[in-house]
Formats: structure tokens, C-alpha cells, sequence
């Protein structure tokens, strides 16, 4: 698998363990609170998954978002859960739980990106991201 990030105009590639091309597009992360998913966050995702031909989209769920403090919040593991079963008849739809595992406290998507490349992809990525 061939895949390339694109920062500041500048278009890097790396590889991973397959042959398969892809290109910046055919990834796709979508991040959001999730509590709960809804139908609208479905539709947004898989609408942007089929008019760009993606084939992968990830679906990330916030671990502790910095913007919304509240103790009425479903715990984290409850948003995987309410996210896997909200994506899970879609093909191509993936769940990952990187943002609890990329933040000690506040989630932040460059830290929740950084840390999916770098374990997904780390072959030549780590001076790329800093």
C-alpha cells in the first residue's frame, strides 16, 4: 500500500507492507464526538467516501474533547460501540480508537493524526510529521 499525505503543498510518500496504490483521497479520516453518532454523521462520511472513490474511512471517536465540558458525555468505550454499529454494515468503514491513545487529556486531531501514521505507516513518516 502506497500511501502519500499532502502538508503545506508539499506531497509525501511512504509505504507499507502491501502493493496496493492509493492516493491522499482514497484514506479518510472522520473524527467527531459521537455521542451519539447519528444518521447525519453516516450519510456525510460515506456521501464523501463515494464522490471522491475513497476506499478506506476511518471513523474516529473523541476521546476528551477539549470544547465540550459535561458530565452528561457516554463513556469512550460506549462511542466505539455506538460507532462500530453505526458503520457497520458500510464497506470500507473502519473504527480505531487512536485518540485515546494519541492524548493524555484533550484530544487534538494532530496528535490523534500523527500518531495513526505513525503507527499505520511508519516507514520514513516520523520526520515528515513533527
Amino acid at each position: 500500500m502506497k500511501v502519500g499525505l499532502i502538508d503545506n503543498n508539499n506531497r509525501y510518500s511512504f509505504k507499507s507492507k502491501t502493493t496496493t496504490a492509493l492516493k491522499p483521497s482514497d484514506v479518510l479520516f472522520f473524527s467527531g464526538s459521537f455521542n451519539p453518532i447519528t444518521k447525519a454523521h453516516v450519510f456525510m462520511a460515506n456521501n464523501v467516501k463515494q464522490r471522491l472513490g475513497s476506499k478506506k474511512v476511518f471513523m474516529i471517536p473523541a476521546f476528551l474533547p477539549y470544547h465540550k465540558k459535561t458530565n452528561l458525555s457516554a463513556t469512550f468505550d460506549d462511542k466505539m460501540e455506538m460507532t462500530r454499529l453505526g458503520v457497520l454494515d458500510l464497506d470500507g468503514f473502519e473504527v480505531s480508537d487512536v485518540d485515546k491513545r494519541a492524548n493524555e487529556g484533550n484530544s487534538y486531531s494532530y496528535n490523534t493524526v500523527k500518531k495513526f501514521v505513525q503507527e499505520r505507516f511508519p516507514q520514513n513518516i516520523s520526520e515528515k510529521i513533527n
